[in-house]
């Protein structure tokens, strides 16, 4: 009797090891899958509150060329100038398409003008609002949640297991002493 409690007790640590392992898994998947959440949030804010601008492009600009082997990638970091309520904002884009011409269109923050893109937010927008962010997360919550029952399950299964073993073990004591 005392070989078979011990036995459940050893089932239920590996269950509770593997459950542990199956969790840490989905979790880092589940992340994953739902890492993309809120960008579609953060573009929608941005087109609501960005205003545009134009910038003047500096006429000079640094290149760097990376080289592995016969590949070569210039990569080019342009500095522009933007006004907004007559106060100048300077920033830096690195691209690896050539430096653009004159001038480009910046999008900025109204409430901190130094937070820019040259990217049309709305723009943006359009392109992931219809796209589902985390689409499969929901599957990852779902066994998560089953798997975090089995836990609950086993760990009240491992202390009973535990607690009878003492009360057996106590029992054999008490009755080779009489």
């Amino acid at each position: 009797m005392e070989e078979t409690r011990k036995e459940k007790i050893k089932g239920n640590i590996i269950v509770l090891v593997m459950m542990g392992l199956y969790l840490g898994i989905t979790g880092y998947f589940g992340y994953l899958t739902g890492s993309g959440t809120g960008t579609k949030a953060k573009y929608k804010k941005e087109c609501e509150t960005f205003k545009k601008t134009t910038a003047d492009i500096e006429y000079t600009y640094d290149q760097t060329t990376l080289s592995k082997g016969s590949v070569k990638v210039d990569i080019n970091k342009f500095h522009y100038t933007y006004v907004v309520n007559n106060q100048y904002f300077n920033a830096d884009k690195t691209s690896l398409k050539d430096k653009p011409e004159n001038t480009i269109d910046v999008w900025y923050n109204p409430n901190n003008p130094s937070e820019n893109e040259i990217t049309d937010p709305c723009k943006e927008y359009n392109e992931v609002k219809d796209s589902k962010e985390g689409k499969y997360l929901w599957i990852f919550q779902i066994v998560g949640i089953l798997a975090a029952l089995l836990v609950i399950y086993n760990v009240f299964s491992l202390i009973k297991n535990i607690i009878m073993l003492g009360a057996e073990t106590a029992g054999k004591k008490f009755s080779k002493k009489k």
